[in-house]
């Protein structure tokens, strides 16, 4: 598990990508984050993913299909529309 949720990320380094045995990701609650790196849809193991409350993220990344073992998404978006990510 990795928690972020009092970093002061307005941007989640692309690092996180290479963490390919993480299981759960908890960036809740931090509305200076803008954006998710498209390396986050190479953790192929992540299960959980919450960032519910990081409402200034304006668009998910295109790959999220690629997070194939995702069960739990929490997430808070200005995006109007997920279709076409996979989701």
């Amino acid at each position: 598990m990795l928690d972020l949720s009092k970093s002061n990320f307005e941007v989640l380094p692309k690092w996180i990508g290479n963490l390919k045995h993480l299981r759960k990701l908890n960036i809740s609650n931090r509305p200076n984050i803008k954006k998710l790196p498209n390396s986050i849809c190479e953790l192929q193991k992540l299960q959980t993913l919450d960032f519910d409350g990081c409402d200034q993220i304006e668009e998910l990344p295109k790959d999220m299909r690629h997070v194939v073992n995702l069960r739990f998404l929490s997430l808070t978006t200005k995006q109007r529309d997920l279709r076409g990510h996979g989701l």
